[in-house]
């Protein structure tokens, strides 16, 4: 597996999903269900670079076919297997002042832990 090399910039959003789920029954009755014993760890940052980051991060989700193909991240000198949280980037051009070329680009990446019996 490939290791993406990426370092987030400013704030990290860590979340922890148990992945329970709330059953009604036709008395009113409510049921909540655990669905994993262990959470999904999601990671959520943004980052900014040039052409080459852009051209990286663009060839890096093409070669995984979006969030199929799970990959190596390394974050706070751990080493995590992961994918992409959803099937798409959007990265954002960032235009020079009075909108004269570009000057560098941004993303907004999201990433979810998988859990020992996924591939």
């Amino acid at each position: 597996m490939e290791t993406l090399v990426l370092v987030p910039r400013g704030e990290v959003t860590e979340g922890h999903d148990y992945g329970n789920r709330t059953v009604s029954f036709e008395n009113g009755v409510k049921q909540n269900q655990r669905i994993w014993t262990k959470p999904r760890k999601t990671y959520s940052f943004s980052t900014q670079g040039d052409k080459t980051m852009k051209k990286y991060l663009e060839n890096f989700i093409d070669a995984r076919f979006g969030n199929h193909e799970p990959f190596y991240w390394e974050y706070d000198d751990e080493v995590h297997r992961v994918r992409f949280a959803d099937s798409k980037l959007d990265i954002v051009a960032v235009r020079g002042y009075g909108g004269t070329g570009t000057v560098g680009y941004k993303v907004n990446v999201s990433l979810e832990e998988l859990k020992d019996s996924e591939g």
